[in-house]
């Protein structure tokens, strides 16, 4: 086995346990939340949760290991508008830098200019 095809062994073996680590976490995450949901509906808890959220006019209640985390709605707003901007200025900075990809293959110097006129004539 030459070193290239053990390199690509290797990340197909990284990719796989990444991918099975990913797994593991997602099953572990759904089966505390059915869990959470059972005990609770077993002993009629309606106040504490694992994981959750509410959101309620004024302000979003989230539930995290049985805190409750009280987010006034005015700050989700602002957040919000500001990773909107955030978003809005990334997207036209890559517009800007395909236009100017776009245009290198543009005659931009003073000389491409005058080599094109003799070439027309």
């Amino acid at each position: 086995m030459s070193r290239i095809e053990r390199k690509i062994e290797h990340r197909k073996k990284k990719r796989q346990l990444k991918i099975f680590l990913f797994l593991i976490f997602i099953f572990m995450i759904i089966g505390i939340l059915s869990v959470d949901s059972a005990i609770r509906e077993m002993l009629a808890l309606e106040d504490t949760r694992v994981f959750g959220y509410e959101a309620q006019q004024d302000y979003i209640l989230f539930y995290l290991m049985g805190e409750q985390i009280y987010i006034e709605q005015e700050k989700v707003e602002e957040i919000q508008v500001f990773i909107e901007e955030i978003y809005y200025n990334i997207i036209e900075q890559v517009n800007n830098m395909l236009e100017r990809i776009k245009n290198v293959g543009l005659n931009r110097h003073f000389f491409s200019n005058i080599m094109q006129n003799i070439y027309q004539l």
